[in-house]
């Protein structure tokens, strides 16, 4: 079965219209359907209707050139434009106008108009398919943020597309024409660097695969950016096109010194970690009796240790506020309707470091309260106050730990290793000072660790 085409004809001379009608009933090739457009006006509506597939549209119209048409609105089907006259160069008027072909009246037969047809037909479509894979191009390059560009390298002219003036913030009308002037755009310590890449890629033909830097003019902030890109040669090897794309990783760069910074820091605080647990674990080995009274004491070290640690993860151990610390540390030992805690102070953040050192004191402040201290009885009273002082700009952290009501204390003949945690830790690694006292009527502690 023949494909079927709708043909509009534009010619205002009723002769022409006969001869061309004579002509196109020949064409084997196809099932041609013709309407006829006598006028400029119809022509135009016609045009702007694009119901047709192929116009034929007479070079003269009326006083008229029928290439104003065109000028005015081109349709989606092809338009081949059919003249009596044969002025030298107006077969390349008529192309650059739009036309999709020319053809001469007194030389037109129905082979040479099939094949015509044909031929503008497949070449609108391809032209069609062709401005379709563009535009998906152009949405993929502005979803991906990448920019394109071109170097003809026998004229030394330098194109870029919109996209990567977006990428640099310039207008497109003040894109760079050479490579000398887009390596401005470069920062100065990568210009020399690329210069050469360039220049290996062109001279061996190699794949580009770089990165250099950039400062913006308006926000001076430096960027990273990618470029990708080959160089292509003619029939003799000669290179004649480069085509490159650019886009930016100043964001992945930045991931990827914050991974390794983390990875870094995570080593830092395992292996600190890990000292802490060694340490704990070698004194308290060597202050208890017994295994029972080792892995007693051990697990609630440990434990203590990774409840602070749940604390500091929370906040991307970016510190740990005073009063969750306290908090933590005696939420097993309050109680209603009367809680036997009071813990009163001002909001106030401990670094990382000294927040595990901390909690381990308090840690062991609290279970000395539960075994042997106010907290061992109905009647016992603890509170907890801290505040912070200034001298010198110099701040300074006070934390006063009071326990009454519970039984009469007096100094232990030995200090286990949960008193020299207390007494020593904060003093040695903190540089702070411990005031511990065993008072009859209870025990109290007041630490002062530095906060710069």
């Amino acid at each position: 079965m023949k494909p079927q085409l709708a043909v509009l004809l534009i010619d205002d001379d009723p002769d022409d219209v006969l001869l061309t009608r004579e002509v196109l009933d020949e064409v084997r090739d196809f099932e041609l359907v013709l309407e006829v457009a006598s006028d400029y006006p119809s022509a135009l509506a016609a045009f702007r209707d694009n119901r047709h597939d192929v116009y034929l549209l007479d070079y003269r119209l009326g006083h008229r050139s029928g290439l104003e048409l065109l000028d005015e609105h081109i349709p989606k089907g092809p338009v081949i434009i059919l003249t009596g006259q044969s002025d030298a160069g107006t077969d390349v008027i008529a192309l650059q106008s739009g036309a999709a072909d020319y053809l001469a009246k007194d030389r037109l037969t129905a082979d040479i108009l099939a094949r015509t047809i044909r031929y503008a037909i497949e070449r609108r479509r391809f032209q069609q398919l062709l401005e379709e894979n563009q535009e998906r191009l152009n949405v993929a390059l502005r979803c991906s943020g990448v920019g394109t560009w071109t170097w003809n390298l026998h004229e030394d002219k330098v194109i870029w597309d919109a996209q990567l003036c977006q990428l640099f913030g310039i207008d497109r009308f003040a894109a760079p024409d050479t490579v000398i002037q887009m390596l401005r755009y470069v920062h100065e310590e990568d210009r020399e660097r690329l210069a050469r890449a360039f220049a290996e890629c062109t001279s061996s033909s190699s794949p580009l695969d770089t990165e250099f830097r950039t400062v913006s003019d308006e926000t001076r902030m430096e960027r990273v950016i990618a470029v990708r890109g080959n160089c292509f040669s003619d029939a003799s090897g000669v290179p004649i096109r480069f085509a490159g794309a650019c886009w930016d990783v100043s964001e992945k760069h930045r991931d990827d010194e914050h991974r390794e910074l983390l990875l870094a820091e995570l080593d830092h605080r395992v292996k600190n970690t890990l000292q802490l647990v060694l340490a704990v674990a070698r004194q308290t080995l060597r202050r208890t009796i017994s295994l029972e009274q080792f892995i007693e004491a051990f697990e609630g070290r440990i434990e203590a240790l990774a409840n602070m640690h749940s604390l500091l993860t929370q906040t991307q151990w970016h510190g740990v506020a005073l009063a969750d610390m306290v908090e933590l540390s005696l939420r097993p030992y309050r109680g209603e309707p009367t809680d036997p805690v009071s813990a009163v102070g001002p909001k106030v953040t401990v670094p990382p470091a000294a927040a595990q050192l901390l909690y381990l004191v308090l840690h062991e402040l609290s279970t000395n309260a539960v075994k042997y201290g106010c907290l061992s009885q109905s009647t016992g009273i603890l509170s907890v106050l801290w505040k912070i002082e200034a001298e010198n700009e110099q701040r300074e952290l006070v934390l006063e730990w009071k326990e009454r009501g519970g039984p009469l204390v007096s100094a232990p003949k030995r200090f286990g290793f949960g008193t020299r945690l207390i007494t020593q830790t904060l003093q040695y690694e903190l540089n702070g000072l411990v005031d511990h006292r065993f008072d009859p009527e209870g025990v109290s502690c007041i630490l002062r660790i530095p906060l710069s």
